[in-house]
């Protein structure tokens, strides 16, 4: 029921669970479940001229999600910088890498980014899992929903 992040205390609650799925249903209401969170990610983004990594304006917790709707699956930095939050849909056409603390990632307009997670001993597990499903085809297995609580 609830999303981990794996790095000991900063486990979100299913009442903190519950404010987040809430949030980032503003922003997409087609999101419906939490599968992971890693509370601080920077984001960077590879500059080819320079052949370096650029720190950009994005710095916040991380969510990875499923969707009622396609793509069923994708993540948000929700930004503690500015009101940019970062979005990015997990399909085949992002290619992925995951070598601890980073995720390295190029999206479909072939932008190559990297997100540096300071929490996630245990490797991202649950993205990790999605990952491996959407290329190899290999059936997902939901974890239980969350959706909020009714008062």
């Amino acid at each position: 029921m609830t999303a981990s992040s794996s790095g000991g205390n900063t486990c979100l609650t299913a009442k903190g669970l519950d404010i987040s799925l809430a949030a980032l249903q503003r922003q997409d209401p087609y999101i419906n479940n939490i599968v992971d969170v890693a509370s601080q990610v920077a984001l960077y983004t590879f500059n080819n001229r320079s052949n370096e990594w650029e720190k950009t304006d994005v710095e916040g917790t991380l969510f990875v999600y499923t969707r009622l709707a396609s793509p069923r699956h994708g993540f948000t930095i929700m930004n503690r910088l500015s009101m940019e939050n970062l979005t990015e849909p997990i399909t085949k056409d992002l290619d992925f890498q995951l070598q601890d603390p980073f995720l390295l990632y190029r999206n479909a307009r072939c932008v190559v980014h990297l997100c540096l997670c300071d929490e996630h001993p245990l490797g991202w597990p649950n993205l990790r899992l999605l990952v491996k499903t959407l290329m190899f085809g290999f059936p997902l297995e939901q974890p239980p929903q969350h959706s909020p609580s009714r008062r």
